[in-house]
């Protein structure tokens, strides 16, 4: 049940950001104040409705905003809803980034062992091949095939989460 009140205000509205109000008694305004009038008849009450909001409205572009800029808009946005839903988006991002930097990282090793492999497939041409530096070659090739299993086994893997965290994100975009 609402009850009857009464206001006095001195406050600057355009400071405040107010930009809309709205009041049948509204009869002019100063740069400090609304100047609301009323007729009251000697031992008579009027009520007087005067609405005065402050509108905002927020827009995120989430599909290509990074885990910072989320955290950002997060810590600054009034609504705690929108606050929550953006540090889930933030959380959801970074998880993402941090698979694709596992793929990159992984890519990365994988073209590192090739070049190693090549400079080995030389290096085998012109030792005989029955020396003990051939023999440490092949060995050298074994243990990077080795690796190479390892690295596409892990690659799978983190290529799965990324996946999972891209449809986390999309999930998490299409909810907002």
């Amino acid at each position: 049940m609402e009850m009857p009140r009464t206001y006095r205000s001195s406050a600057f509205p355009e400071r405040l950001g107010i930009r809309d109000f709205r009041s049948d008694a509204l009869r002019g305004t100063t740069a400090t104040a609304r100047r609301l009038t009323v007729k009251v008849a000697a031992k008579e009450t009027q009520v007087v409705t005067a609405v005065d909001e402050m509108v905002r409205l927020e827009g995120y572009a989430l599909a290509d905003a990074d885990e910072t800029m989320l955290s950002r808009w997060s810590s600054a946005t009034y609504d705690l809803t929108t606050a929550a839903k953006l540090s889930e988006l933030a959380l959801a991002r970074i998880k993402a980034t941090a698979a694709e930097r596992r793929l990159a990282d992984i890519d990365e090793e994988v073209g590192r062992i090739s070049e190693e492999q090549g400079r080995i497939r030389q290096n085998l041409g012109a030792v005989p091949s029955q020396s003990k530096l051939a023999t440490n070659y092949m060995r050298d090739m074994k243990d990077q095939e080795d690796a190479l299993a390892s690295l596409r086994t892990q690659r799978k893997k983190a290529d799965a989460q990324l996946k999972q965290y891209g449809d986390s994100v999309g999930a998490i975009v299409r909810a907002f």
